[in-house]
């Protein structure tokens, strides 16, 4: 066991010279970032031990140690090149400014230095060499970062004469980049107003909203004003990390060559050449880079215009290939835009049906492929999020076994998120993954016997509610009407399979949620939600009338009818086809329980209009690629008519 207690010795002494650097410490302070091989980090470190941090040393390397011994079953082989690695390696390591940054902007900043660390020591298919790394360099990060005796006793001279000590030169910074500080300046000032929307007066929003281009933001309702600047928010901290990037890309090149400088002068020629080869690998690929990006570029817009031709199988291809281009030289850039394409072919299949939700799905499965759940977390769980919601729109369209399959799938697929974006470490996100697990669990339901059926709802209205700790109507006010209209669906399918007084109520709690998210969700500002949500309410209402019977149900249903009317407005067949044939479905069914109702006195015109809307829907209802929503109408437009004929 000798081997394990090396490793975690030396990986706590590894992450003593690399934090000051990484946390920007007082230490480190105005240091130039440095490229410094892995061996002369272990030494530094083992200076920084003896000389200023014991305690937090010591406490560090006995958390290592708990954590390699609780894993038994490393091969020594393994061990011994995790020994080796951090005893002699001169592969170098880039301690700089950006990653500290991006490190900042996850929910876990201790593993995503861990991650980062790890991932500079062992390569992305070295599974075990990560397996034993990660745990020691988690540990010892986690508790040298919190020790304050550490980072008060850790000077910057000290700092500076370690790594003399070992060779390496610490200067402190002359210069900044002009153009990055411009680029700095130009968002600093509204940065911190962005990062903390709840708390702005009501001027600061305005004020960031005329900034974001919003000609009269003094005119938009507070929730509203609130809820486009967080959308805003994400914009800007996406430009922010683009531009950062940029900053860690020069930086790594730079850091290389001033490395390679260092050892000319010290005669270490061949560490030397090796600095340098490393440094023109990292500027080949940015040179490639470039042009795969902009090659990327005319590809999605190739895609575009065979998407605006309908040929989504076409699109598919297309953009597999501008993707699968970046991996031999960036595997996570192609990841990022894998799901990016993935999100257009999902939307391109919701609104016009055919194969695109196929091919989002796809993408989804490669990207899977592509990424550890452990190395990278949070992108594997939002790729789990969206190919969960791929699943689940193209599950709530297929029939037979195969629909429930798919749902079932989705069901997996954000349970499997749901473990890393937890309530406390991403509570946005985990409110997300929620809503929409309890939306797949509500179309399950749907598709399920009375017992089960039954506890998939109640399990779909408990994340619904869980959602809401995090969805509150002043914070996040679009998601929070998101999230009531899909309550309101699960409570009225709960409604429709429990009849009684029981299910009176429940329907009723669905129409009050329905009509709470068209608070938010109006017509003017939200057009499509507010369509979705008005198809909703109108099918509570059926729901409702059906239950009430006579005059009473009959006017539920005439309201029901009008409000799948109103949704007609923008759920068009030109520009939405498939809610628009969803939508002349619900319409024609409502129809039809009007006719039944006993207050009709002629059921003849209801159900010829009942006919004309099942016969529209079929128009957009394609057998092959929306078999479940053929037949159901189908099967309508036939029982119908059958009712017509027995009047005749």
């Amino acid at each position: 066991m000798s081997n394990v207690k090396d490793i975690a010795e030396q990986g706590t002494a590894f992450c003593a010279a690399a934090l000051p650097f990484i946390v920007t410490s007082p230490a480190a302070s105005g240091l130039a970032a440095v490229a410094a091989p892995v061996a002369v980090l272990t030494a530094i470190g083992y200076t920084i031990w003896k000389s200023c941090g014991r305690r937090a040393c010591d406490r560090a390397s006995g958390a290592a140690l708990a954590q390699l011994r609780a894993n038994p079953d490393f091969a020594p082989e393994d061990l011994t090149r995790a020994a080796l690695l951090l005893k002699e390696a001169q592969r170098p390591v880039d301690l700089s400014a950006a990653t500290l940054r991006e490190a900042a902007a996850t929910e876990d900043f201790d593993r995503s230095i861990a991650l980062r660390l790890t991932g500079a020591l062992a390569e992305p298919d070295d599974h075990a060499l990560r397996a034993i790394l990660m745990p020691v360099f988690l540990a010892a990060i986690a508790t040298c970062r919190r020790d304050a005796d550490f980072h008060r006793d850790l000077t910057q001279d000290l700092l500076i004469d370690a790594a003399r000590q070992h060779g390496l030169q610490l200067q402190l910074l002359q210069r900044i980049d002009a153009r990055t500080e411009a680029t700095q300046r130009a968002v600093a000032d509204i940065g911190a107003q962005l990062g903390d929307i709840a708390a702005q007066s009501r001027d600061t929003l305005e004020a960031l909203a005329l900034r974001f281009g919003v000609a009269e933001p003094e005119d938009m309702p507070l929730a509203d004003l609130r809820g486009f600047l967080i959308e805003k928010a994400k914009d800007y901290h996406r430009l922010l990390a683009q531009v950062q990037a940029l900053q860690d890309r020069e930086g790594r090149i730079a850091n290389l060559k001033a490395a390679a400088e260092d050892a000319i002068r010290a005669l270490r020629l061949d560490e030397a050449k090796q600095l340098i080869r490393d440094a023109i690998v990292v500027q080949r690929a940015e040179r490639t880079l470039t042009a795969l990006r902009d090659d990327a570029a005319l590809v999605e817009t190739e895609a575009e215009i065979a998407l605006l031709e309908g040929d989504a199988d076409e699109a598919l291809r297309l953009l597999s290939g501008a993707a699968e281009s970046f991996a031999p030289f960036d595997r996570l850039e192609g990841v990022r835009r894998r799901s990016g394409y993935l999100d257009t072919l999902c939307e391109h299949g919701l609104r016009y049906g055919g194969i695109a939700l196929a091919g989002a799905i796809a993408l989804g499965r490669v990207n899977l492929d592509a990424l550890d759940e452990t190395a990278d977390a949070d992108m594997w769980a939002m790729c789990q999020n969206d190919i969960g919601t791929a699943l689940q729109r193209l599950g709530e369209r297929v029939g037979g076994a195969t629909g429930p399959e798919l749902l079932a799938e989705a069901v997996m697929a954000y349970r499997a998120a749901l473990r890393i974006h937890t309530e406390r470490e991403h509570p946005r996100d985990w409110a997300m993954i929620l809503n929409n697990l309890g939306t797949a669990l509500n179309e399950q339901a749907s598709r399920t016997g009375i017992a089960e059926g039954a506890a998939l709802l109640a399990e779909a209205v408990s994340a619904y509610c869980a959602a809401f700790r995090v969805r509150t109507e002043r914070e996040q006010p679009v998601d929070w009407a998101m999230t009531q209209s899909n309550l309101g669906a699960a409570l009225a399918e709960q409604g429709r399979r429990t009849g009684g007084a029981e299910g009176t109520a429940l329907l009723a709690g669905a129409v009050t949620a329905f009509r709470e998210a068209l608070r938010v969700r109006t017509e003017a500002e939200h057009p499509v939600e507010w369509a979705g949500t008005q198809n909703n309410l109108g099918a509570a209402l059926m729901l409702q009338g059906s239950h009430t019977g006579g005059s009473g149900g009959a006017a539920l249903l005439a309201q029901g009818v009008a409000t799948y009317r109103a949704a007609l407005r923008v759920h068009t067949e030109r520009e939405h086809p498939v809610h628009w044939g969803l939508t002349q479905e619900n319409l024609g069914l409502a129809l039809e329980a009007l006719a039944e109702n006993e207050a009709c006195a002629d059921k003849r015109p209801p159900l010829m209009q009942a006919a004309e809307c099942f016969e529209a829907a079929l128009r957009v209802f394609d057998p092959e690629h929306m078999p479940y929503n053929f037949h159901k109408a189908s099967a309508s437009l036939a029982r119908v008519r059958a009712k017509l004929s027995e009047l005749s």
